[in-house]
C-alpha cells in the first residue's frame, strides 16, 4: 500500500493467522504496539490438522496405510486411526492444556454441516470446561482444522 506503514505478522497456520487478525484494531495508531499484540496472539494458539493418508508410508516407525485418518499438532504427526470423529476427539485431548479455554473446528469441503454439528454436540458433551465452536472452513484435503487457545 503506497504511503502506508506495513508489518507482516509471521503466522504458520490458518488458526494462528485468524488469532492475529482478531487482535487487529484499525483505530490503533501505534503500529508497533498493534504488531506486538498480533504477534502475542500467535503464541497462544495450537493448531491441529486432520486429513486422510493418500498413500502408505512409515513415520517414526509407525506404519500408515492409505486411507487412514491422520492427526497432526503444529505440523507433527500425533495420531493415526480409522475413524474421523475419534481422531478429532483424541487429537483435541492431546492438544488441550489447563490454560486453554476455546476449541474451534473449521470443517472442510468434504464434511457436511450436519456432520460437523453432530461432532460439535459430542465434543461439547465431553469437553464441558471448554467453549467448543465449529465453522465452515471449506478447505480441501483437511476435513478438520482445529484451533486450541
Amino acid at each position: 500500500v503506497k504511503g502506508e506503514e506495513v508489518r507482516v505478522i509471521p503466522s504458520k497456520s490458518i488458526p494462528e493467522g485468524l488469532a492475529a487478525l482478531l487482535q487487529f484494531n484499525h483505530e490503533e495508531s501505534d503500529i508497533e504496539q498493534l504488531a506486538r499484540q498480533m504477534e502475542s496472539a500467535l503464541k497462544g494458539v495450537k493448531t491441529g490438522e486432520v486429513t486422510v493418508a493418500v498413500r502408505g508410508s512409515r513415520y517414526n516407525g509407525q506404519k500408515i496405510k492409505a486411507g487412514q485418518i491422520i492427526g497432526l499438532v503444529d505440523g507433527k504427526l500425533k495420531l493415526v486411526g480409522e475413524n474421523l470423529e475419534k481422531v478429532v476427539h483424541d487429537l483435541i485431548n492431546l492438544m488441550v492444556e489447563p490454560e486453554h479455554e476455546v476449541v474451534t473446528l473449521y470443517y472442510g469441503e468434504e464434511v457436511s454441516e450436519k456432520e460437523a454439528q453432530l461432532l460439535l454436540e459430542e465434543l461439547q458433551k465431553h469437553f464441558t470446561e471448554l467453549d467448543v465452536e465449529v465453522y465452515a472452513g471449506g478447505q480441501p484435503l483437511y476435513p478438520y482444522i482445529i484451533s486450541v487457545e
